[in-house]
């Protein structure tokens, strides 16, 4: 199976380097080798460390192939073969939220397939199913599966914290390398403002930034949990809330910007834990600030000012750099969507039909690969890919998610739903990032914790003294 899996790869993505395969290999032979007592969890944990690491992809065949994606795939048959049954015993609710993601899941596939062939692009409508498996959906069955253990999903959980902060500190250093002259082994050269930018690992700062925003709700639960360090969580939540912050200013993406006070706010308020919030996230909150005058002394800018006039050119469409090429996208991806609102034009295909419709391939690297045209809006993507039904399925998911971050039993279920509903309802609008692995990853793991909460009713943390071993009916009897 592993072979064909492989086999797959080399020839739907028609890969030059090998090594984007041969790497993970490598890790699971050491893995293997040095006697893993869990070898599928090792390296679902190396998955989550490293999904952020566009930079050490390989671009073959008009699609990207990251290292993370082979290394969730031979963890799901790892998995698989070890037989490890999965949780029983969740609540009708959860079920059935996990029963609408995965219908909307396969219902979206068939759409894709059908556009497909209708449209007639076999190869280039292949390669994006491909990478939508095995790119999004495989890593988030795999952490829906092992995260099904709360002792697992722990680590998991752990592993992907650690890895927000390892990109967040190789940002910061970038942009620091950029203003100081230090090396780097991954340049990035780029302005908002009269302000320098960072991508980290990324591809563009706003999918840096997105990254990171996308786990800090958890991150601020975590933190202000009444008896937080019973939490199993093994990173310094404080240091990385600190870098965390620092890294989404000076990524100096304007829709991280925007995201950022309600990643902070909105966990505050639906945290669901019992108890008044401490003091302590505002002496973070203080810290932050003070790694924000240190930047801005660093780089000699006017903090306020450089704020101000950054979200005030949201509004500004004409705005040379990003706002007028932005708008004039959605105004032509809108007419090819309105000529195609049954099935679309088909998945990988948005680079063919933009010249036909009067916009040429000038942005760097387009005209050489088309397939890397997107529409820079989820639901202008979905209409494109497969007509206006993929619309609903965008929708179902959201509305899943939001259900989730509603009425999960679980507190770091709802706060992972609610890092994905800001990314996909915020960065969403700008960039089409609906099957990006670094937030499906969270969805897997977040239906975990709600099919299999780590929490007893009322938002206890398990490990509490005051409830730690006791069953959740019993625990229901002496708290009612």
């Amino acid at each position: 199976m592993a072979a064909g899996l492989v086999a797959a790869e080399i020839v739907l993505l028609q890969i030059e380097n090998p090594l984007g395969i041969v790497l993970p290999l490598a890790v699971l032979s050491l893995v293997l080798i040095f006697g893993s007592p869990d070898p599928a969890l090792t390296m679902a944990c190396i998955g989550l460390f490293t999904i952020s690491w566009d930079r050490v992809s390989f671009r073959t065949g008009g699609m990207t192939l990251k290292p993370a994606y082979v290394v969730f795939v031979l963890a799901l048959l790892i998995d698989v073969l070890e037989q490890r049954r999965v949780a029983t015993g969740a609540s009708p609710a959860s079920r059935a939220r996990v029963t609408l993601v995965s219908r909307t899941i396969v219902g979206f596939l068939l759409l894709l397939v059908a556009a497909t062939v209708y449209n007639g692009f076999l190869l280039e409508g292949t390669r994006q199913i491909f990478v939508i498996v095995f790119g999004a959906l495989v890593p988030a069955w795999v952490c829906f599966r092992i995260g099904q253990s709360q002792e697992r999903r722990l680590r998991l959980i752990s592993w992907a914290l650690a890895g927000a902060g390892f990109a967040a500190a190789f940002g910061v250093y970038q942009f620091a390398a950029t203003y100081l002259g230090l090396p780097t082994a991954f340049a990035y050269q780029g302005v908002g403002g009269n302000l320098g930018r960072t991508a980290g690992l990324s591809y563009e700062p706003a999918f840096f930034s997105m990254y990171l925003l996308s786990v800090l709700p958890l991150l601020v639960v975590l933190l202000v949990e009444r008896r937080g360090g019973d939490h199993g969580v093994r990173v310094p939540l404080r240091g990385l809330f600190v870098l965390l912050i620092v890294a989404v200013f000076v990524s100096n993406a304007r829709a991280g910007y925007i995201v950022l006070p309600f990643a902070i706010l909105v966990p505050l308020v639906s945290r669901g834990s019992p108890g008044p919030v401490r003091a302590r996230p505002v002496a973070l909150l203080c810290a932050a600030l003070t790694a924000l005058v240190i930047v801005s002394v660093v780089a000699r800018f006017d903090v306020s000012e450089f704020m101000r006039t950054r979200i005030a050119s949201i509004t500004d469409t004409e705005e040379a750099a990003s706002n007028a090429p932005r708008l004039l996208l959605y105004e032509v991806d809108r007419r090819i969507a309105a000529d195609h609102l049954v099935l679309g034009i088909g998945p990988g295909t948005l680079g063919y039909a933009l010249p036909r419709y009067g916009l040429p391939l000038t942005y760097p690297g387009y005209a050489a690969e088309p397939t890397r045209a997107v529409a820079n809006n989820i639901w202008l993507q979905a209409v494109l890919d497969c007509g206006v039904a993929g619309v609903a399925g965008v929708a179902l998911v959201l509305a899943a998610l939001y259900r989730l971050a509603r009425r999960s039993r679980d507190a770091w279920a709802r706060q992972m739903a609610v890092g994905c509903l800001l990314v996909f309802l915020v960065g969403g609008s700008l960039t089409s990032i609906f099957w990006d692995a670094k937030y499906w990853v969270l969805i897997g793991l977040a239906l975990a914790a709600d099919m299999a909460p780590g929490r007893r009713p009322g938002g206890h943390p398990v490990g509490d003294s005051a409830f730690d071993g006791v069953p959740a009916e019993t625990h229901a009897r002496t708290s009612g």
